[in-house]
């Protein structure tokens, strides 16, 4: 595992809840017409796999940091890569 993968824990984490939220907005939109309606589908579903691989690669940078066995090294690393903390 990299720093550079470790580092994007936090971006997933927030990417994720964006994700979310936009896939919540699509779901609750009106379709005016057919074309919206079909247009929104497609739109969920590519927000549905792109959610799917975020969650997934989190949880590989997760299952990474839980292995840990030190639990002090265990806790910088999720205040650095999750919490998004410096080192100092």
């Amino acid at each position: 595992m990299t720093m550079r993968e470790l580092s994007q824990l936090r971006y997933l984490r927030r990417e994720i809840e964006r994700e979310r939220e936009e896939l919540a907005e699509r779901v609750r939109e009106r379709p005016a017409s057919a074309a919206h309606a079909a247009e929104t589908a497609e739109t969920c579903g590519r927000i549905a796999v792109r959610l799917e691989q975020h969650i997934a690669e989190r949880d590989r940078l997760e299952a990474y940091i839980a292995a840990v066995p030190d639990s002090l090294t265990r806790q910088a690393f999720i205040l650095r890569f999750s919490d998004g903390l410096s080192w100092r």
